[in-house]
């Protein structure tokens, strides 16, 4: 099993574009799947997978070139209905009890201009996440949750208010 984190292209924010940002992720999926590798991969976006970097507006549907390329090339290993519209996923690990979140980060991300508008539950993740813990804990799951950046304030603290429904 592969847990992939996210921040696929480099840090050179300067040499990026919006057409190379997912070469970095189809390059290591493309090597996988040529490797026959037979194990579950989840994976989830990080800062840097959008283009301009931490600038990804989650608000606009012509804006989701990145979760739904990120979605069709994870269909290999599964498939998840939220993941291309909104970034995130859930899904029972084949024969067990463990359940996979994938969480999408660009929501949590203080240096995200988009968020600025609203930052409170955007694209409605956290009810979403509570809902899936309470089916998860109902049928006695285990949960690993995945994600790539944590809820944060503007000052880049951990923050447990700063994100409220």
């Amino acid at each position: 099993m592969i847990f992939w984190l996210g921040d696929n292209p480099g840090h050179n924010v300067y040499e990026q574009a919006k057409d190379s940002q997912t070469k970095y992720f189809e390059f290591v999926v493309d090597l996988l799947i040529e490797a026959k590798y037979k194990g579950k991969v989840y994976s989830v976006l990080g800062n840097h997978d959008c283009y301009p970097p931490s600038q990804f507006d989650i608000y606009n549907d012509e804006d989701q070139w990145l979760t739904e390329t990120f979605a069709k090339r994870l269909e290999y290993w599964f498939k998840d209905d939220t993941m291309g519209k909104y970034g995130y996923f859930s899904q029972l690990f084949p024969g067990t009890q463990l359940r996979v979140i994938g969480l999408n980060s660009q929501v949590n991300d203080f240096a995200n201009i988009f968020l600025l508008g609203n930052a409170t539950d955007p694209l409605k993740q956290l009810r979403w996440l509570e809902g899936e813990l309470k089916k998860s804990e109902a049928n006695k799951e285990s949960v690993m949750i995945l994600g790539h950046v944590g809820p944060q304030s503007k000052s880049g603290t951990n923050c447990k208010r700063c994100v409220q429904w």
